[in-house]
């Protein structure tokens, strides 16, 4: 089977389609007609990629000219390559000059051959091409020529500029590609041309193709095999693949156009947006992800071994099985909440203590990076004996934060107090609820659960499961019912709870603006819940198998929505959509 290296080969025997997936991609070329006008005008392809520019009386009268792209130039000229944008047009002389564009796909030809392109010309019935005078502007990616007629016109530059690949091996860069060449790995000299692929081939399927990250290697050599294997390294913008199936991008090849995409074992680097894989072998190689993304985050503590200090690590379901995302470390000078994990920007909330101040901090688990939201540093004359941070895990809900601390004074001072304290962005912190106390007392039962989008704080206090708001202190449950792991719904009208006491053990959820609670069906306390992208739907756990079930609180049913592996400690994130 020949490899793809037609856009060097004279016998090319593969069709060049013009124009390539992704933002900012051709239309594919078709063929068309075009009526030229005595009056002149601009006329374009429907995939944008010729232009002509008639001044008014090149024709007599009316012209209908047919446009038909050229995929495979035959008789391409001696020393050049195709760069894969060409035209046969109907024949028609013009009485004054006109102006032909040809625009090429940015990356498509190497960069060093850019100033060298030219348009060439080949007339009815010939079998040749003949250079015509060309103008390039590499800024709009084109070449344009004074043309004063219509037949075949293509776009070529000189072969001979790609890479020297030689048994000193080497490092080699082309737009988002970068290829290492092992040393030995050719015996001889060979001449390797790279580009970024004008065709836009069908992906594989199930997958997705991530925009400008399909690349064309070939060589002068039909049947180079290397002794050892090229890393092939494509990356991409993050904005490019979605977050959780960055871990699962993959690098797919083919020999030529016609022959079946083959998965090439990939390792994705997610925190760095890279995918790299190996291969013996020349052709084309692109850049995909599934097209079915994960539904749901889940995050484990883990203990670091040896040490006192714990992973969080976040995973994504993948396949039958799971996939590692991220791995966030908590040291010993930084604490992170496993419950406090944002997909909005792939953060936990953390507590720093630097002496001799705290600091409540965002940790970016893509990058390993922290930074600092508030200062939350102890009055004078107190300090922590315990401190928790809660934000809301809701996409959107901002970066409002409220701790939960049990404080005592300094030295030998008898006096100890418990509180709640808000902290929004551009405004002083908020003290929404103290108790003060003897330090020889038992701390009270005041503690934030979540927080709403516009500074609601969800807590439990001595009256029971409360909401703090500017109206002072709403009990929704009281304290008989013992209600733990609360969470605002995503539009803050309802919450969700456990409720160990009362009449009934088991999740309820309940509207804030008061009224009975209603039990999540099939649910106990052995179950994890939180909420969906929604409030019609819940995650939740299930004990065995370990799976993911997503709750239809409409339709009272569950479904499983991943397995997962058999973590000791678990928390998850929806991703959605439900």
């Amino acid at each position: 089977m020949r490899r793809l290296i037609g856009f060097l080969l004279p016998l090319l025997t593969l069709l060049w389609i013009a124009g390539c997936a992704g933002s900012g991609a051709h239309a594919q070329p078709v063929a068309q007609s075009w009526t030229l006008p005595v009056a002149g005008g601009t006329f374009t392809t429907s995939d944008g990629r010729a232009t002509l520019i008639l001044p008014a009386g090149a024709v007599a009268g009316d012209k209908v000219v047919t446009v038909a792209p050229i995929g495979n130039p035959a008789h391409p000229p001696t020393g050049q390559t195709y760069a894969g944008v060409g035209y046969a047009f109907a024949h028609v002389d013009f009485a004054s000059a006109a102006t032909l564009r040809l625009s090429y796909v940015a990356g498509s030809v190497p960069a060093g051959s850019v100033s060298s392109l030219k348009i060439y010309r080949m007339a009815d019935g010939a079998s040749t091409w003949t250079a015509v005078d060309t103008a390039v502007d590499p800024g709009t990616h084109s070449a344009s020529a004074s043309i004063n007629g219509f037949s075949s016109y293509a776009l070529f530059y000189p072969a001979g500029s790609g890479w020297n690949w030689t048994s000193a091996g080497g490092a080699f860069s082309l737009e988002s590609l970068s290829v290492v060449l092992p040393a030995s790995a050719v015996t001889t000299p060979v001449e390797v041309q790279a580009r970024e692929t004008p065709t836009s081939f069908t992906p594989p399927s199930g997958w997705v193709e991530v925009p400008s990250s399909s690349f064309d290697l070939g060589s002068s050599d039909v049947d180079l095999h290397t002794a050892s294997p090229i890393a092939l390294t494509i990356s991409y913008p993050a904005s490019a693949v979605p977050e959780a199936v960055r871990p699962q991008t993959r690098i797919f090849y083919k020999m030529n156009a016609d022959a079946a995409w083959v998965q090439l074992t990939t390792v994705a680097d997610a925190v760095h947006f890279t995918a790299t894989a190996h291969s013996n072998t020349l052709g084309t190689f692109a850049l995909y992800y599934p097209a079915d993304s994960p539904s749901v985050y889940y995050i484990e503590e883990k203990n670091r071994e040896g040490t006192n200090d714990n992973d969080l690590n976040v995973y994504v379901p993948s396949g039958s099985g799971e996939q590692l995302l991220y791995t966030a470390l908590i040291t010993g000078n930084q604490r992170l909440f496993e419950d406090s994990y944002r997909i909005d920007d792939h953060s936990f909330l953390g507590l720093e203590f630097t002496t001799p101040h705290w600091y409540v901090t965002r940790f970016d688990a893509a990058t390993q990076t922290s930074s600092h939201l508030y200062d939350v540093t102890p009055d004078a004359g107190w300090r922590y004996d315990s401190i928790i941070a809660m934000r809301s895990i809701h996409p959107g809900h901002g970066t409002d934060v409220v701790i939960s601390t049990q404080e005592a004074e300094t030295g030998a001072g008898i006096h100890a107090r418990d509180r709640l304290i808000l902290y929004r962005t551009g405004v002083a912190p908020v003290v929404i609820a103290t108790n003060n106390r003897l330090a020889s007392d038992v701390p009270t039962i005041l503690r934030a659960m979540d927080v709403g989008s516009s500074g609601q704080v969800l807590a439990n206090s001595p009256n029971g499961l409360v909401v703090f708001d500017s109206g002072g202190e709403h009990i929704l449950a009281g304290v008989d019912s013992f209600a733990q792991q609360a969470r605002f719904s995503p539009s803050g009208t309802k919450v969700l709870y456990k409720q160990l006491g009362g009449t009934a053990a088991g999740w309820m959820i309940l509207p804030i603006t008061g009224g009975s609670a209603t039990a999540v069906p099939g649910m106990t306390t052995q179950n994890l819940l939180r909420w969906s992208i929604d409030d019609d739907h819940l995650l939740a756990t299930a004990n065995s198998p370990n799976q993911i079930l997503v709750v239809n609180l409409l339709t009272s049913t569950t479904s499983v929505v991943a397995t997962a592996a058999d973590h000791p400690q678990a928390f998850f994130v929806d991703v959605g959509p439900r």
